[in-house]
């Protein structure tokens, strides 16, 4: 499961996965999220959504069963620790 509101960056780390041999629901809000039908391996989550942030979005396909792994990803510059 790929999570990212950038339809661009969403659809270019879908391709890649396919291209790779895996099966990619690709979607850009939490609540599109906990509308897949399904469970997935891995949810690789932007850490900034429209609707949410990634670690919530997690914590929230954990909840319910859709995801036990999950990568959060940004394309925002973060202060270094």
């Amino acid at each position: 499961l790929v999570v990212d509101d950038d339809t661009g960056l969403r659809e270019m780390i879908a391709t890649a996965l396919t291209v790779r041999g895996a099966e990619v629901i690709a979607v850009a809000t939490l609540k599109e999220a906990l509308s897949t039908e399904g469970t997935f391996d891995l949810a690789l989550i932007d850490m900034l959504l429209p609707d949410s942030t990634g670690d919530v979005v997690l914590k929230q396909l954990r909840q319910v069963g859709k995801a036990t792994r999950g990568l959060l990803v940004t394309g925002t510059e973060v202060a270094q620790l």
